[in-house]
């Protein structure tokens, strides 16, 4: 019963990410989502799977067990989404129209934090990642 409780989460949990992915894209124009780079032109790739797995096991595996630990999990998880945030400001140096997205890739960060705190594993948030990168990357292609 405990699996399957936990297995309802993970599908809520992927519902609810890609609500926030899609409505972030929504507000950014076409032309600017458009630009080789910002979302995934190729549609399905293994580089974009592995992306979402570098940095799960490095934002929330690394980062976000030291964050936790030292300082807690509200202050730990907010600090590792905040550093999750930063590589992503690079989207700007693309199109400064692309600011909708930031706030979308903090909460992304932060609620990812909360399936690996809950879990204890990095495994459930690289496949939700990879799964949301995927879909958002085929909704907006």
């Amino acid at each position: 019963m405990r699996h399957c409780r936990s297995l309802r989460g993970k599908y809520a949990c992927f519902h609810v990410l890609l609500g926030i992915g899609y409505a972030g894209i929504r507000v950014v124009s076409s032309a600017s989502l458009a630009i080789p780079g910002v979302v995934l032109s190729q549609g399905v790739s293994l580089a974009v799977i592995f992306r979402a797995i570098g940095e799960e096991v490095f934002f929330r595996g690394f980062l976000g067990g030291l964050l936790l630990r030292c300082c807690g999990f509200w202050g730990g998880n907010t600090l590792q989404a905040g550093l999750f945030l930063l590589p992503h400001l690079m989207l700007l140096s693309f199109d400064a129209q692309l600011w909708p997205i930031l706030p979308v890739q903090f909460l992304c960060g932060w609620i990812l934090g909360v399936v690996r705190h809950r879990s204890g594993s990095v495994i459930e948030c690289a496949v939700l990642h990879a799964a949301i990168n995927l879909a958002i990357g085929l909704l907006a292609g």
